[in-house]
């Protein structure tokens, strides 16, 4: 994991999940990192998934001297890209 974060920049606006063995995942660049299971990660092809993910939504904007800290998780549904090796 670290060569490949150290060969590539962060990808901006999504996330990246490295699947190692049958059943885990992780980011890595991002503090990521578990079952596939507890995702409910459900494979429709070789190339597309889908995964239920979790988001914190704020409750104020990040303005300066805004508190972002407030807010809730929201659940949905996430599709899955698989692009190595195509």
């Amino acid at each position: 994991m670290d060569a490949l974060k150290d060969a590539l920049s962060a990808p901006s606006g999504v996330d990246c999940l490295v699947i190692s063995g049958s059943d885990e995942y992780q980011d890595p660049w991002q503090d990521k990192s578990g079952s596939l299971t507890v995702l409910h990660w459900e494979a429709f092809d070789e190339r597309e998934a889908r995964y239920r993910g979790t988001k914190f939504v704020p409750d104020v904007d990040e303005s300066p001297g805004g508190d972002s800290s407030l807010g809730e998780f929201l659940e949905r549904d996430e599709r899955a890209v698989r692009i190595w090796p195509k």
